[in-house]
């Protein structure tokens, strides 16, 4: 991780959006909003509101302490709502969200007024979607503005130590050099 100078902004939300898996991390789904969490495996069986629609999530445990592979799920094989080569990437333990993205959409045994009035639910749910999404990169964007701010303090710091290691060893030679001339 680089360290950003104070005068020079932090990265833009949209930089920041994607979030890096490691082979550490439980990915799974929230039970209410089917929305894609990533929690370090140390978070399993925490339970925390889901940052995507505030329901109450409880981590699950991952399947065996020696497989970061889903229960009931070969080794190595990708479950059928993620990319076929994501989990061996990552190593990540993914979790099945338990929904299809193949999904068909049969509109042929309804009437009129009835698709209006799902075509206007979906407009809604677009609308809410989009607008978790944009609060959910503003947070990412404060949490690496509040990390470039604690990269720079911790520099500061590592500084101010240095400063006072070498005054230290300054005062140390000039005392010893005293004793030797005395």
């Amino acid at each position: 991780m680089t360290e950003s100078p104070a005068n020079q902004p932090a990265e833009p939300a949209d930089a920041a959006e994607t979030v890096e898996v490691t082979e550490r991390d439980i990915v799974f789904n929230c039970p209410h909003c089917s929305g894609e969490l990533v929690v370090d495996n140390e978070g399993a069986g925490m339970t925390f509101n889901c940052p995507h629609c505030g329901g109450r999530v409880t981590v699950p445990h991952v399947p065996s302490a020696g497989s970061m592979e889903p229960a009931g799920q070969p080794e190595g094989e990708a479950s059928a709502n993620e990319p076929a080569d994501a989990a061996q990437h990552t190593g990540a333990a993914r979790l099945p969200s338990g929904k299809s993205d193949a999904r068909a959409f049969d509109f042929a045994g309804q009437s009129d007024e009835d698709i209006t009035r799902r075509v206007e639910e979906l407009r809604n749910q677009l609308k809410e979607n989009q607008s978790q999404t944009t609060e959910m990169r503003g947070h990412l964007n404060r949490a690496v503005i509040e990390m470039n701010r604690y990269q720079l303090k911790l520099q500061k710091l590592q500084d101010r130590g240095g400063e006072i290691e070498r005054e230290l060893s300054a005062a140390k030679a000039h005392l010893e050099g005293k004793g030797n001339a005395g």
